[in-house]
């Protein structure tokens, strides 16, 4: 076949992550997954931290190790055109002899992949802004360098707060910068001319092919009467932990569930039933008359199930309730 003819191939991509894959599925998975989809090449690299490791950090530490002696040397195939890289670092974010170590054998690692994997001079989409992914940026010689600043890391504990410099010189380094929220967005600009807002999103379609599911809502759901006021994302630090408990307080008739990975404990079991586990977002939703789904102007109403199974069933054809405004999965065509 001519040249002329053949479709060019979509650049490939090395995202540089702040969460490891098997994480709370969110924003990182979801648009990697995407591109993947998409027919683009990525390979996603797993966190390698913004702070010193702690005690509660044990058990992703083991992890990390499973997954590296599980792999290929670290690399593993997650699902087509999507690789997993779990680096094993020093985890010592600030120490330049640290650093040093890390880039060596990190840059050994990926050079060798990417040389029979046949990838070269990829697009490379980071969340994280250390000194060390400043570094692989650096000798990947990408293409183009996004960053997606999804939230004020040095805010997120007083150990990251050194990572303020290395983030800064990643706005001004990048060629494009996402930004999820108007503050950070503010601060970005300050940096760079190329900032653009492209807040989190969630799934219609997703929750829409639950809705019509016949799959039984989880065991420990069916068991409660209605109403049922569902909570739909990460209980942190930053979430009016304190309004939902009010809220569900006020409804002593209801049942409230948030349906999360918490990361904070300062919500009473009590007044919230938290599945403090990693579910799939949908599935308790056919139980939810009414939802909280966190994400960029993403307040779902949800319709009774009953009532969209019976209109489903007699052929009609709906669409989610949803806010004034409907945020799209995000393709990323603009990469390609």
């Amino acid at each position: 076949m001519p040249d002329a003819d053949r479709t060019p191939r979509a650049p490939d991509v090395v995202c540089i992550s702040s969460i490891d894959w098997d994480f709370i599925w969110q924003g990182h998975q979801e648009i990697m997954s995407t591109l993947a989809a998409e027919g683009q090449r990525v390979l996603f690299v797993e966190n390698t931290g913004v702070r010193a490791p702690s005690v509660r950090d044990l058990p992703r530490l083991r992890q990390r190790i499973r997954n590296w002696w599980k792999s290929t040397k670290g690399f593993r195939e997650e699902r087509p055109n999507l690789f997993v890289y779990s680096p094993l670092v020093l985890p010592l974010p600030y120490s330049r002899l640290a650093r040093w170590v890390n880039r060596v054998l990190m840059m050994r690692a990926l050079r060798r992949w990417m040389r029979a994997t046949g990838l070269y001079r990829p697009i490379v989409w980071t969340f994280l802004p250390t000194p060390l992914a400043l570094d692989l940026i650096h000798d990947l010689d990408p293409q183009l360098v996004v960053y997606y600043c999804i939230d004020d890391l040095s805010a997120s504990s007083p150990a990251a707060r050194r990572i303020v410099r290395s983030e800064q010189q990643l706005f001004r380094d990048a060629d494009l910068v996402f930004v999820t929220s108007e503050k950070l967005r503010q601060r970005a600009a300050e940096l760079s001319r190329h900032v653009h807002l492209f807040p989190f999103a969630v799934s219609l379609e997703r929750f829409e092919r639950v809705l019509h599911s016949d799959e039984p809502p989880p065991a420990d759901l069916q068991a409660l009467k209605r109403p049922i006021v569902g909570y739909m994302g990460g209980l942190h630090q930053w979430v009016d932990q304190d309004l939902i408990a009010s809220v569900a307080a006020r409804m002593p008739t209801s049942h409230a569930i948030a349906a999360a990975a918490a990361t904070t404990a300062s919500i009473s079991v009590a007044t919230v039933r938290s599945t403090r586990r990693r579910i799939d977002v949908g599935a308790g939703v056919r139980r939810f008359p009414a939802g909280r789904s966190t994400g960029s102007r993403s307040r779902a109403r949800f319709a009774p199930a009953r009532r969209r199974a019976r209109a489903s069933r007699e052929g009609a054809r709906r669409t989610p309730r949803s806010c004034s405004a409907r945020p799209a999965r995000p393709r990323c065509r603009a990469l390609r």
